[in-house]
Parts: C-alpha cells; sequence; structure tokens
C-alpha cells in the first residue's frame, strides 16, 4: 500500500501517505489508509454537498447585496424627487421674495432720494437754510385754516366737487334684500379740515349723506366721506386744489352705498386721524355755502 498511487476524488491530485492516512496537498483532503471505492463515493457526495452550500452561501450575499444596493437607489431617488419638489414649490417664493426685496430697496431708493431732493431744492416751501424743522413749520402754516373757519364761503368749489362726487360716482342702488334706489340729492352733514403730519399738507374731509328707497317704502340712510387735498389760498381769497376727490375709511361699494351708522364712520375717519397725529378741525356749514353748490363741474 506504500507503493500505491491514489489520486484524490476531489481535485484528482496525486495523494501522499502521512501518518497512515492519504492526503492531499493541494486541497487538504485526508483519507483513511485503507479507503475503498465507496468511501471516495462518500467523499464525492460529502464535498459535493459542502460546494452546493458555499455557493448558497454566496448566491445569499450576493442577493443580500443587491437588495442593498436596490434599497440604496430608491432611497437617493425618493430623496431627489422630494428635493425637485421642494425646489419647484420653493422656487416661485424665492423669485417672489426676490422681488420684494428689489421693490423694497428700489422703493426706498426712490422716496428716499425724492424726499432728500424736496428737502434741499425747497419744493415744499422750506426755508433757504434747508433746515428740515424749518420747512416743517412753514408747511403746518401752508395753508391757512382759520381763514376756513372764519369764512366758509371760501370752499364753494371744494364743496361743489365733493357734491359732484357723491352725486354722480356713489352707488346709486343698494343691496339689502332687494334692491334700493336713490332718491334726492346728496345732503352735506359734516366738513373738517385735516392737517396732516409728516409735511402731507391740508386736506377737506366731506361726509355727504344720500338717502335710498326699496320699493315697499322703506328707506335707507348712508353715509359716504371723502377728501380733497388744499394747495394754497391766495390773496384775493381764491382756494388752489386740483378738486379731485379720494374716499377715506371704507371704501363704499355698489352692495351697500356707503356707511350705515356715523359713529362707525368717525371712527375709521376721524379717530384713526387722530391716532396718527393728524389735527383734524371741524367746519362750519352755512345755508349760505350749501345754496352755492351746484354740480356746473361735472
Amino acid at each position: 500500500m506504500a507503493n500505491e498511487n491514489r489520486t484524490c476524488p476531489n481535485c484528482n491530485s496525486p495523494l501522499t501517505l502521512q501518518n497512515g492516512n492519504w492526503f492531499c496537498p493541494i486541497c487538504g483532503s485526508s483519507f483513511a489508509s485503507d479507503w475503498q471505492a465507496e468511501d471516495v463515493e462518500r467523499a464525492r457526495e460529502a464535498t459535493r454537498v459542502q460546494r452546493e452550500q458555499a455557493q448558497a452561501q454566496r448566491n445569499q450575499t450576493i442577493n443580500q447585496t443587491r437588495e442593498s444596493i436596490q434599497q440604496a437607489k430608491t432611497a437617493n431617488e425618493a430623496r431627489r424627487t422630494g428635493q425637485a419638489q421642494m425646489f419647484r414649490i420653493a422656487k416661485p417664493l424665492l423669485i417672489i421674495f426676490a422681488i420684494w426685496i428689489i421693490l423694497s430697496i428700489g422703493r426706498f431708493i426712490l422716496f428716499g432720494a425724492v424726499g432728500f431732493s424736496l428737502i434741499n431744492t425747497n419744493i415744499l416751501g422750506g426755508s433757504d437754510n434747508n433746515s428740515k424743522t424749518n420747512t416743517t413749520t412753514e408747511q403746518k402754516q401752508f395753508f391757512p385754516v382759520e381763514e376756513l373757519e372764519n369764512d366758509p364761503s371760501l370752499l364753494k368749489d371744494v364743496i361743489a366737487s365733493g357734491y359732484y362726487y357723491a352725486k354722480n360716482e356713489t352707488a346709486q342702488e343698494i343691496d339689502f334684500s332687494g334692491i334700493a334706489r336713490r332718491t334726492g340729492t346728496p345732503e352735506l352733514i359734516e366738513l373738517y379740515s385735516i392737517r396732516a403730519v409728516n409735511e402731507y399738507g391740508t386736506f377737506i374731509m366731506m361726509v355727504w349723506k344720500n338717502m335710498y328707497q326699496a320699493e315697499d317704502g322703506t328707506a335707507f340712510e348712508r353715509y359716504v366721506s371723502m377728501r380733497i387735498y388744499l394747495e394754497e389760498l391766495t390773496p384775493d381769497g381764491t382756494v388752489v386744489s386740483d378738486f379731485a376727490t379720494f374716499t377715506i375709511g371704507r371704501p363704499y361699494s355698489s352692495a351697500d352705498g356707503g356707511y350705515t351708522d356715523l359713529d362707525e364712520l368717525h371712527l375709521e375717519t376721524i379717530t384713526e386721524a387722530g391716532y396718527a397725529g393728524e389735527k383734524v378741525t371741524e367746519l362750519p356749514i352755512t345755508e349760505e355755502l350749501f345754496s352755492e353748490i351746484s354740480d356746473y363741474r361735472g
């Protein structure tokens, strides 16, 4: 048996006899010295099983690796998709924010430059030394409101403009649970001067009352307020103004025609003006003044 040549049933390499056993120096297999053919088959079967188990282990490892890679790809795609959606949502907001920043800077530059130019070029009636304090003082004295208190007839053209607006531009009919149409002509019930702060000048505020009547005869009162900017009073007693009226307080629409409550109107006009630091003075309304009002400006 010592001279017998045998090969390894696993790798077909020559076996050597060591310590009474056949040993394969290539694959490391060991066999008894008296092994027979059936021993070889058993060894081959054991080797086959080991190989299958090893291959199964490798396949499992490969599959696990592939699943991990696929999960990572799926997570990355979901993250990229989420980031793209967030960018699509955030992009318009970023654009709007950038536009707001640009407009704010432009507005600051524009109004800052205009205000600086007005003060330094004396457009607002300031003194020659360009003192803002003197400019503010002279601007507040620019229109002598006291003259209007003594002679309200100076405002006849201003009142005529307000009358035209109250008659022609306010709602001709209002909704309540049906339709109520306006009747008669507007009535001037309150007259104020408003001396604005921050060198904005003097305004005349008017409160007009319109009457509406429904088909069943129910009457409704609506109050509208407006104001006109006064530029100056000339030495001959003429009020200089563009006579352009604009609303003050809640804008009145075709649905309601204005305020239903004078207290609410006062709260949103006179009270708010006082909170803003503006000086509000009530002016008298005379029959002579109102009798001179006409709608010739229309």
